[in-house]
């Protein structure tokens, strides 16, 4: 075996070494998409040519924080399966496979965190490159007819398509990306040789990437193979795929079970899911053209395939890959069938699955054009046409530099907003159809035999160098920025001296955050804060009630009380704008300073928190005094005073059936409540404007408020989507103090009013409430908690989890989900020794069915003759079983859908 192996290396490099031709078209496609994006990063000013990032979107907001946790990870200062440093703790081992399993990820171990937002630009050139070189592998393999020069063009197109270019800030994505043209050799592999090992690697790899993305990954293998059985199926040579399918995936699952199970365990907790048939019922039958159609803008040579070779040699192999191109185009076009591929939910990014429509349609291309060669192009160039096409090209590729120069910020939309628009829609379809004729002239007249196939594969190259430059300006030298937030925020980092005990660190309030939730963490410090797809629901939802800023997916970090943050153990805040003493830290644009009011992990009450799993469904006030009384020794006594208002201007107040209505009387004077306080002891004032738990993106009672105290502005458009949870307006003692509630337009909320926390009070309950002494070490949590009373509890400000257990005195004890979603243990009366650990759920089962997947391969490898031999007596029973998969997807994804959303729409219209 070892010597077929190095014979077949050793042929394969002789013929490289005979074949300059091949050698150069292997390397060129990796190397162009290289210079070709440095050149875009040039005219931009992006590193290294400047010191602007491409960075935007969920690559700032989620990715680069968590490259930066990941990177405390691999130096040592964190757990990889618990992270302390988002979401007051958090499965961090689901994150990291949803957002950076990427091997380019281990690279961060070698960039400082200050110059990881410039990093960016590398790894996602990178990224690119290497679509480049498995495209191009793809086409080798699978289509050897073609000739090496459309190879390594295709390639090229691939790595500059529409996915790379719109969805790259999702940099995981482009991992998945150059790992589909393997899973395709993998297919191959099946079809021809009846070969499993391929499929099976390259969907257990697929899996470890991204295993959201491999849903739509295993939609894709079922309709490929249950169409090409189906099309091929009296053809005797697909005898023995089905059986050999079934068994790649089985064992494919079983191995990478320990990836897929205590993820999807992780995000059936999240916040995430949705009704599926209400979202298609609600659903439009039509997607977003403006954002979805510029996918297929930027690859004009697989519609310009179409154009030309459509109707000139059919083949099996040409409709296989027609009738796919096709599959994968329709959701593109229906949001029913779009939502569907995207698990019947998602909030933006609408084509996730793209790069298989792109290489489907790409792969329609190279199977027409296997079917020429050089002799069928002309002998000699036709002067006029050669003329004609080159002075069209060179023409047009001018036209392109002026009509970007004209209409960038026209065409930015997509960069701006993240959907495009109708104008910037017209302004690319513009230059979609002036590429696409440039390569059906040019196809054209190598089909008509008026240009030699050198000069086809000339002015080709020219009209992808030139497609790419402009596509990649418009989606990625239009992202360029200095970021000078990140720059501002990473000087934060290590600035917090050594503490011996548990804290977390919060933005203070301020009406919009400082910046992205999560880089709080990634400066290295535990925080409450958390923005990705798999924030817990609990946690999330208990935040909202508790007073915290959140919306979406995201725990902004500001908002709460001193109360919340005392017990949420947030023992720093970074502040913007702030010359107060004392101070830990200051620079000209943030300081750090300690809270006044903080509690240790692990508070021991008297409340029996069993009873306590629930925030009560009320008022914000209401929940703030509930969590003070079930948690500190305040005495019975109350901690917050409500405020009435004193007095109104052109407003129309009420309050019933648990709703408060705020309606201007007339749209020319200024609708406002007047608070006129008289402030004794030491209280913090807080503004309160909530209606529903919910992960809404806006609501309707955003912008709602303006507030003033003491006529200076606090707020102009309170709540916001920064800023929606208790709006901090100061600290006041012995005076009086004036505060106005402009109402900017009619609304209603179910929770209102302005409150004082009394301080003194609470720092005097503090002082009463006991803790115990606890340690954290990566994701365990030990101590002790001495003179417990019969009866007491241990509540733990952290996120409640299925993966947590914990022991009271070496004897297991039960966790107990309370507030919503925190942690409460019940104490032994005495000296209690108390261990707590965590595994993410689904990891034990996961390891055991990978390690039966590992087994089941062995024994495949071993009795591969038996078991297939066996497998094939169920050909047909196996070809029964693919063809229901491949109706079953059909149905629910394709048909059902569509119905449904018909449906919908028509009784909307009837309604």
């Amino acid at each position: 075996m070892k010597r077929d192996i190095t014979k077949k290396i050793t042929t394969h490099i002789g013929k490289l070494i005979r074949s300059p031709k091949l050698l150069l078209t292997l390397i060129i496609p990796p190397i162009a998409v290289i210079v070709i994006g440095l050149a875009v990063f040039a005219g931009s000013g992006l590193y290294p040519f400047g010191d602007k990032t491409l960075a935007w979107c969920d690559m700032h907001q989620q990715v680069l924080p968590l490259l930066l946790d990941f990177k405390d990870i691999l130096e040592g200062k964190g757990d990889f399966f618990f992270n302390w440093q988002n979401a007051g703790g958090m499965n961090f081992l689901g994150v990291f496979l949803f957002f950076i399993s990427s091997p380019f990820s281990l690279l961060v171990a070698f960039v400082d965190k200050a110059d990881m937002m410039l990093f960016m630009n590398i790894m996602t050139l990178m990224k690119m490159a290497v679509c480049a070189i498995t495209a191009n592998a793809y086409f080798r393999t699978c289509h050897k007819k073609l000739d090496v020069t459309y190879s390594a063009l295709f390639s090229v197109m691939y790595a500059f398509s529409g996915y790379s270019m719109l969805f790259y800030q999702n940099t995981v994505w482009l991992d998945v990306m150059y790992f589909f043209p393997l899973l395709l050799i993998a297919f191959n592999s099946l079809v021809k040789r009846k070969r499993i090992g391929g499929l099976i690697f390259c969907l257990v790899g697929m899996l470890v990437l991204n295993y959201y993305l491999s849903y739509m990954v295993v939609l894709f293998t079922i309709l490929y193979f249950g169409v090409y059985i189906f099309l091929n199926r009296k053809k005797g040579s697909t005898r023995g795929i089905a059986p050999r399918f079934i068994i790649g995936c089985g064992i494919a699952a079983l191995i990478s079970a320990v990836v897929w199970l205590p993820s999807f365990a992780q995000y059936l907790s999240s916040a995430r899911g949705a009704n599926i048939l209400k979202g298609l019922f609600d659903s439009a039958v039509f997607a977003g053209i403006y954002t979805n159609l510029p996918l297929i803008f930027c690859t004009g040579f697989s519609v310009a395939a179409f154009i030309v070779y459509f109707l000139r040699r059919k083949s099996k192999n040409s409709r296989f890959y027609a009738l796919l191109s096709f599959l994968t185009l329709l959701p593109v076009v229906f949001e029913p069938i779009n939502k569907m591929w995207h698990t019947g939910d998602y909030m933006a990014f609408p084509m996730r699955y793209g790069y298989m429509t792109t290489l489907m349609m790409l792969t329609f291309a190279a199977v027409k054009l296997s079917h020429t060669k050089p002799d069928d192009y002309a002998q000699k160039n036709k002067k006029p046409y050669l003329i004609g096409i080159t002075a069209a090209g060179v023409i047009y590729f001018g036209f392109t530099i002026w009509y970007y120069c004209s209409y960038r910020y026209e065409l930015d939309s997509y960069v701006s907003t993240l959907w495009g628009s109708s104008e910037s829609f017209i302004l690319l379809l513009i230059i979609f159809c002036g590429f696409t004729a440039l390569y059906v002239l040019t196809m054209a007249f190598g089909v008509f035999k008026k240009l030699t196939f050198k000069s086809v594969c000339s002015v080709l190259a020219v009209i992808v160098v030139a497609e790419s430059v402009f596509n990649a300006n418009v989606y990625i030298g239009a992202s360029a920025y200095t970021p000078v937030k990140y720059n501002n925020a990473i000087e934060l980092e290590g600035k917090i001296p050594e503490d011996d005990d548990f804290y977390r660190v919060k933005l203070m309030q301020w009406p919009k955050k400082y910046f992205d939730a999560n880089l709080i963490g990634g400066l290295g410090y535990p925080t409450i804060a958390h923005y990705t797809s798999l924030t817990s629901e609990d946690y999330m939802y208990a935040m909202k009630r508790l007073g915290y800023s959140s919306y979406w997916m995201e725990v902004t970090g500001n908002g709460g009380t001193a109360l919340t943050d005392a017990v949420m153990n947030i023992k720093y805040y970074i502040e913007k704008f702030s010359a107060r003493e004392p101070v830990i830290y200051r620079d000209k644009n943030y300081s750090i300073y300690e809270s006044e009011y903080y509690l240790p992990l692990g508070i021991v009450t008297d409340s029996d928190l069993s009873q306590c799993t629930e925030l009560p469904k009320a008022e914000r006030i209401v929940i703030q005094e509930y969590f003070a009384k079930n948690l500190l020794d305040t005495g019975n006594e109350l901690l917050f005073t409500e405020y009435e208002h004193t007095g109104e201007k052109n407003i129309r107040y009420a309050h019933r059936d648990g709703i408060y209505y705020f309606t201007p009387k007339s749209n020319t004077r200024i609708a406002t409540l007047s608070y006129k306080l008289d402030i004794g002891e030491k209280q913090a004032l807080y503004f309160d404007c909530f209606d529903l738990v919910a992960r809404n993106i806006n609501e309707h009672i955003n912008g709602s408020f303006a507030i003033y105290v003491n006529g200076i502005k606090q707020d102009l458009s309170f709540p916001n989507k920064d800023s929606n949870g208790l709006l901090y307006l100061g600290t006041f003692e012995n005076e009086k103090v004036s505060i106005d509630v402009d109402v900017n337009e009619s609304t209603y909320c179910s929770s209102y009013g302005i409150y004082g926390l009394s301080l003194g009070k609470l720092e005097k309950a503090i002082n009463k409430t006991k803790t115990a002494d606890l340690k954290v070490d990566g994701g365990n949590i030990s101590g002790t908690a001495d003179n417990a009373k019969s009866g007491q509890w241990l509540f733990l400000s952290v996120p409640y989890d299925d993966g947590f257990s914990a022991t009271i005195n070496g004897k297991p004890a039960e966790i107990y989900r309370s507030m919503s979603g925190f942690m409460a243990v019940k104490l032994e009366e005495g000296k209690n020794n108390i261990t707590i650990s965590f595994c993410p759920k689904g990891l034990k089962p996961g390891i055991m069915l990978s390690v039966a997947g590992f087994a089941a391969l062995a024994l495949y490898i071993i009795f591969r003759k038996k078991i297939t031999a066996i497998a094939d007596k169920a050909e047909g029973l196996c070809r029964i079983g693919i063809y229901a998969l491949l109706v079953a997807v059909l149905a629910a994804v394709y048909v059902l859908p569509l119905i449904i959303s018909i449906i919908g729409n028509v009784c909307s219209l009837a309604g």
